[in-house]
């Protein structure tokens, strides 16, 4: 996991409204994210499921999302994800972060092979990606080129630009077309920790 910096506390912060956001598949993990968000400055809530419509944010720099979807049948964990990420977008989240448990995916190999898990894997996040352009994220930081291909095809682009090095051999590049979205397409074996955190500060 990405290191993640600790947050100047003269950053502006209008009421109400969060930093980051993150969506974890279980409760252990999310508490564990937290845990790492609080060592690193951040002044952070966990939420069991997904919280209420009109539910107001007080004190808090970061919010967790714990969602019960390791197990669950894939449509199930993508439209909770989405679920919750319209509900950290609401409240005006600058950056969301998410993932694939690793413990999760042995348990996925195991029970269906290395091939087919890993299309499954590709896939889904595929899917959870379309939901999220069309939820209206403009930027999407894709780690692996297999789920790097994967949703480049999902989203039907065709063509890229390319913008400023993150790291070596991984620029940011943005997709041609009617609605432009930033891709930071890294392959497994590039970058360190701090890759995401880079990434981001790379955009602004």
């Amino acid at each position: 996991m990405a290191t993640i910096r600790r947050v100047n506390k003269t950053v502006p912060k209008k009421k109400g409204k969060i930093l980051l956001g993150a969506i974890a598949d279980d409760i252990a993990g999310a508490t564990d994210l937290c845990y790492t968000l609080v060592g690193q400055g951040m002044r952070t809530i966990q939420e069991i499921g997904i919280p209420q419509k009109d539910k107001v944010v007080r004190d808090a720099d970061a919010v967790v999302i714990a969602l019960n979807t390791r197990t669950a049948p894939a449509k199930d964990a993508i439209r909770q994800s989405l679920a919750a990420l319209r509900w950290l977008q609401a409240r005006g989240a600058q950056q969301i972060y998410s993932s694939v448990d690793a413990v999760a995916l042995k348990k996925i190999r195991r029970k269906h092979g290395i091939v087919k898990s890993r299309n499954l894997v590709e896939e889904c996040l595929a899917k959870i990606s379309k939901g999220l352009v069309k939820a209206g994220v403009g930027q999407l930081i894709l780690a692996g080129s297999a789920t790097s291909g994967e949703t480049i095809k999902a989203l039907k682009i065709r063509s890229l630009r390319i913008g400023p090095k993150i790291d070596v051999g991984v620029p940011w590049t943005m997709s041609l077309g009617e609605r432009p979205i930033h891709l930071a397409l890294k392959g497994g074996s590039f970058g360190d920790a701090e890759f995401f955190t880079r990434a981001l500060q790379t955009l602004k």
